[in-house]
């Protein structure tokens, strides 16, 4: 555990790969009682006081309802249907059912609908199969056409249960939650979205040409009528890099790590933006003060960084040294129910826990 104020005195869990040395990890969740689930390989639920459950073979981060009931999907062969899984908080099964198609992480709506956005290998369509919570049965499902398993495009819900769903080709519908039919759908097309609820608006990224030129653009889309305006622009700073995954704080700040530095813009004043380099490219997280937190993997060093709300350093810490580096990047960072930070580094398949 870590001091939020110093980044001092660390406690980590190992986490190991069952069959793969250099596995790759997810963003761990949480359980209402504050159990993390951790995907690496296997899903391992590890209880607030740090000790490990139990393990479960995945092949999705989970997705945790209300009542604590998590939901992980799994395919046991190349040539067989992805089972989804409904497990209690103790991880017995609850109910399983094939999918149509690739297993991708679903979402759980507000009256425990779980949904799934994927690739249905039988009609080769990107579709929504919304399913029944407590017994798996479907409900209803929604068609976006020809699609392609590799583009798993992007699922995003509201406190009142609007679907928003970035297709394989960027674009994005908004999906009634009574109909379950479009209300609206963009021209423009886009690589990242988030929901900013507070502002009414989606949050994109996409990349433009402009004559000889290439930049990230990041706009917003307004959740009513899907309009599109652009916010900002900069150069692409490298080939084949993108921005991370956003964070969204309050007040229209939105924050994202971009070759090893931590952004900082403000939807309705573009001016405002700040730069602070912490050496990630990971998505950064944010606590409820506002401390903005990121983690990289530097220098054969696992270290994680606080920084205050107007970009200004609040501490570094290291948080092991000597790590070897692996084949698999990245740094995956959810704030639990008690409010520490949790980090799991997929370079040595470790979990650190950071107390506020």
């Amino acid at each position: 555990m870590l001091s939020a104020q110093t980044g001092e005195d660390v406690e980590l869990m190992r986490i190991d790969a069952d069959f793969a040395a250099d596995s790759a990890m997810a963003q761990p969740v949480f359980g209402p009682d504050g159990t993390a689930y951790v995907t690496n390989v296997w899903l391992t639920a590890i209880a607030p006081d740090w000790s490990e459950l139990f393990t479960v073979e995945t092949d999705v981060s989970a997705v945790v309802a209300p009542d604590g009931t998590f939901y992980t999907a799994l395919t046991s062969t190349y040539d067989t249907m992805p089972e989804v899984h409904a497990r209690d908080p103790e991880g017995s099964v609850l109910w399983m059912r094939d999918l149509t198609g690739a297993p991708w992480p679903p979402m759980v709506l507000t009256d425990g609908t779980l949904l799934f956005l994927g690739h249905r290998s039988e009609t080769d369509d990107l579709a929504l199969q919304a399913l029944e919570p407590t017994t798996g049965a479907d409900v209803w499902s929604y068609s976006f056409g020809p699609g392609d398993i590799l583009d798993r495009g992007s699922l995003l819900a509201s406190s009142t249960d609007e679907v928003y769903v970035r297709t394989r080709l960027g674009q994005l519908f908004a999906i009634d939650a009574t109909t379950h039919e479009p209300l609206w759908s963009t021209m423009e097309r886009f690589s990242e979205v988030a929901l900013d609820e507070a502002g009414g608006r989606l949050v994109t990224r996409r990349g433009i040409q402009e004559g000889n030129y290439s930049y990230v653009e990041i706009g917003k889309v307004d959740v009513a009528t899907g309009a599109y305006a652009p916010v900002t622009k900069f150069p692409v700073m490298c080939g084949g890099c993108s921005p991370s995954a956003f964070a969204l704080a309050k007040d229209g700040w939105v924050h994202f790590s971009y070759v090893g530095s931590l952004f900082g813009l403000n939807l309705d004043d573009p001016d405002a933006t700040w730069e602070l380099e912490t050496s990630s490219t990971d998505a950064p997280v944010i606590g409820g003060d506002g401390t903005i937190y990121v983690a990289a993997h530097r220098d054969q060093q696992n270290v994680v960084t606080a920084v205050h709300a107007d970009g200004t350093l609040r501490w570094t810490s290291v948080l092991e040294d000597a790590v070897e580096p692996s084949s698999w990047a990245g740094t995956y960072t959810s704030i639990d129910p008690q409010g520490r930070l949790i980090v799991a580094f997929a370079t040595n398949e470790t979990v650190y826990r950071v107390n506020h």
